[in-house]
């Protein structure tokens, strides 16, 4: 983002200069468009007839929510973010942000073209774009020269909201009873327009603590030089343990739009 889109983005009247109706601090202006493998259209899967191939797909956007599917070909869920699963047929995966699956796609269809598609979800949005292109297209081809697809999408409805697939779907093909904790921690995100500014300025929270560049001491560098440490400052937000424990993280978002959170280096 440059650096004059970052100054309207985090002033009072916001990207657009509509003071985010008054109501929606810190919401995220649309974009134009999608990509598929970084094409807005024209991405293009050969593959051969009466094959199973694994797809991966990665939402690398930073707030879009897509619906991916292909057309007339029901997608078998068997992994999520590096999680196997027992398999679950759809005709769409709902991907947020961060979010990765794996689907198995069979061309047991007629031999052609058809549509790939990743629709975004405007329901997700609390700003309007009036030169939004929503849907992303892409074409597989199979037993055939590729064309310009004419296949039709699921007919189902999309959902009204923003949601994963239900957790009822989701399910480890591995089973793991997680033993019983011994601690809790509560973590809340929000979007908090700051005293510090005046009220002119709007940031992400993690608890009380927004994040600020520390270029001199950074938290991971103390850790890296000191070992095991237990007492840091108090504008750092961090938990300690000295002990070998089970700890329920306890995640709430406040904001009204949709937020991944994704650990790094411990699975969850």
């Amino acid at each position: 983002m440059s650096a004059g889109l970052l100054t309207e983005y985090l002033s009072p009247s916001g990207i657009d200069g509509s003071n985010y109706g008054g109501v929606n601090p810190g919401a995220e202006p649309p974009p134009d468009s999608g990509l598929i493998n970084g094409l807005m259209t024209g991405s293009s899967f050969d593959f051969e007839p009466n094959m199973r191939y694994r797809l991966r797909i990665i939402n690398m956007g930073s707030l879009t929510e897509f619906m991916f599917s292909v057309d007339s070909h029901v997608l078998s869920v068997v992994e999520a973010d590096g999680t196997s699963l027992v398999p679950v047929n759809v005709h769409r995966v709902p991907i947020h942000v961060a979010q990765r699956y794996s689907v198995i796609l069979t061309t047991n269809q007629t031999a052609g073209s058809y549509n790939v598609r990743a629709e975004m979800q405007t329901t997700c949005y609390k700003l309007a774009n009036p030169n939004l292109n929503m849907m992303v297209l892409g074409t597989m081809t199979y037993g055939a020269t590729p064309s310009t697809p004419n296949t039709q999408d699921w007919s189902d409805a999309l959902p009204a909201l923003c949601l994963d697939l239900s957790t009822s779907m989701i399910v480890p093909h591995i089973a793991m009873n997680p033993p019983n904790s011994t601690e809790s921690v509560l973590v809340t995100v929000s979007f908090q327009q700051t005293f510090q500014s005046g009220g002119t300025q709007t940031l992400a929270f993690v608890n009380n603590t927004s994040w600020d560049a520390d270029t001199t001491d950074p938290t991971m560098l103390q850790v890296s030089k000191a070992g095991i440490q237990t007492t840091f400052d108090q504008n750092q937000l961090v938990v300690v343990n000295n002990n070998i424990t089970v700890v329920d993280l306890i995640i709430n978002n406040d904001d009204d739009g949709s937020h991944p959170y994704v650990p790094r280096n411990l699975p969850a």
